[in-house]
């Protein structure tokens, strides 16, 4: 067969994968389906921030690379069949917390009034009760959704103190490694604190820090007169003005029935 590959006709012969597609096609293809789902083109500023790459490298992937390990690799994915092919790349990709997630979409009101909330500039919005896992799911949702209706490179910045080993994070957000004594994450947040306190980004997102530092209550009720922050606690604090004359919203979670992924959720203006 290879002897016969030479002949004179050979160039208009093909031999298995005989992928129709380049590896920048491939990246050029997933380009638009993310400018599908953003809503907008993301330049490769952006881009890089996703994939933790420089700007100049991620250009390079997206225009330049011809990327024969990407082929390779979708050839080997189009040898499963389609119910495999879905089982393997939802075992290999986290989940995406968004206000349009299943978890999330079947409440068209708790959804239309968490979009609404993202509008405000400043305030505080505390998120309560429910599971940990739902609300680090909600305030993912939050800085996804945020980063796409105001589009720009900083747009949302804070600590997570859970390592996103199951959901997408947000890719300006900084998380801490589990697991870790509770005064090394302490000592974690506090070297990161100044440069959250200094950030310029308009949300700021705290995962569990407030019951971890209560030497930074205050300055966390004075971000939100800059900036809109959101805080996760197991149940907010009494008096959710106390301290702080930010506007406050809450947004309190119901505990999940058995076998239910569904997460049901109010919001309210205080």
């Amino acid at each position: 067969m290879r002897k016969n590959n030479r002949n004179s006709n050979s160039k208009n012969l093909l031999r298995a994968p005989a992928y129709p597609l380049s590896g920048p096609d491939v990246f050029r293809g997933l380009r638009a389906a993310l400018t599908q789902a953003f809503g907008f083109q993301p330049g490769f500023a952006r881009l890089a921030s996703i994939i933790g790459e420089r700007p100049n490298l991620t250009y390079h992937w997206f225009a330049a690379m011809r990327h024969q390990h990407v082929i390779g690799f979708v050839n080997l994915l189009e040898h499963l069949p389609e119910p495999k092919r879905r089982e393997f790349m939802n075992q290999y990709c986290r989940e995406l917390p968004r206000l349009d997630n299943p978890r999330l979409a079947n409440d068209a009101i708790a959804v239309s009034n968490l979009e609404s909330l993202l509008r405000h500039k400043t305030g505080i919005t505390w998120i309560q009760s429910g599971t940990e896992y739902h609300r680090t799911f909600v305030i993912t949702a939050l800085g996804h959704i945020f980063s796409q209706i105001w589009r720009g490179a900083e747009t949302v910045a804070g600590i997570d103190v859970h390592e996103p080993r199951k959901w997408v994070p947000v890719d300006s957000v900084i998380y801490i490694k589990e697991p870790l004594p509770l005064e090394t994450a302490r000592k974690n947040i506090a070297e990161m604190w100044p440069a959250i306190r200094s950030s310029q980004a308009r949300l700021i997102l705290l995962n569990e820090v407030w019951g971890l530092m209560p030497e930074l209550h205050q300055e966390i009720l004075e971000l939100g007169l800059k900036h809109h922050v959101v805080v996760t606690v197991p149940k907010a604090p009494e008096d959710l003005k106390a301290g702080s004359k930010a506007s406050t919203h809450l947004i309190t979670m119901s505990q999940p029935r058995p076998g239910d992924q569904w997460i049901r959720l109010k919001v309210e203006a205080m």
